[in-house]
């Protein structure tokens, strides 16, 4: 990564109000050290022998705090396998309280999609289940460098985030202690999905999905209010 590409990723925190500093390490030679500053707010990232390295975890420490005054409510995470109810049980949890939903997984990564497979936007959103291993794959390259590439992204707008399938993705979550909770969702009689490479054991949380939909909505709720997310 050169100075073009460094610069690329800071003009947009530059432009915030946050100055950046670059140095040395007097305490590890040949380590860099780069801070962020704005008003009596600073941040440090890890020292790194590559200045590039040093700059991204800035930029994800950044990012985080940016999503923590702006969505100061719980984090929670919806997963379970595919068409089980995971994005209604998300679109019920919306604007109740603190709570935003960020959208899926799958949402975040379209654009990135779209661009691959030449597509509109639009179309590639509706043919994403036909091409579910497809959609899993790329997302795994996504997330090569930074296992919650995706998660970093969906926590810019909400709290409520959908459709998390690996499970590298997953216990990197957990080692971040990045969600207060992890729902699990399972709709009985519908099929499981092999591109979700993790169980109900890996969840916090469980609830079933046997109702029409008035009622699965209540129980969603219901899970909220008992977990103090929400008055119900």
């Amino acid at each position: 990564m050169g100075i073009e590409a460094i610069a690329y990723l800071i003009r947009p925190w530059v432009d915030q109000g946050w100055r950046f500093q670059f140095a040395e390490s007097e305490l590890n030679p040949g380590f860099h050290v780069v801070s962020a500053r704005k008003g009596d707010r600073t941040l440090q990232a890890p020292h790194n022998r590559e200045v590039e390295w040093a700059v991204k975890s800035l930029v994800r420490m950044l990012e985080e705090e940016i999503a923590r005054n702006y969505y100061p409510g719980p984090r929670i995470l919806i997963v379970g396998y595919g068409r089980h109810g995971k994005d209604e049980a998300a679109a019920t949890l919306h604007k109740r309280g603190n709570l935003r939903y960020a959208g899926s997984m799958s949402w975040q990564a379209l654009p990135f999609i779209a661009r691959e497979l030449d597509e509109p936007e639009q179309l590639c959103w509706e043919k994403r289940h036909e091409n579910r291993q497809f959609w899993y794959e790329y997302c795994n390259k996504l997330r090569a460098q930074d296992p919650l590439f995706l998660v970093r992204r969906a926590l810019k707008v909400g709290n409520v985030v959908a459709g998390v399938r690996d499970k590298v993705e997953l216990a990197a979550m957990k080692a971040e202690k990045t969600f207060d909770s992890i729902l699990w969702v399972d709709r009985p009689g519908f099929p499981t999905d092999p591109t979700v490479t993790f169980s109900r054991d890996d969840a916090t949380d469980f609830i079933l999905n046997d109702c029409d939909l008035k009622h699965f909505r209540e129980v969603v709720l219901g899970w909220a209010a008992l977990k103090g997310y929400i008055t119900h």
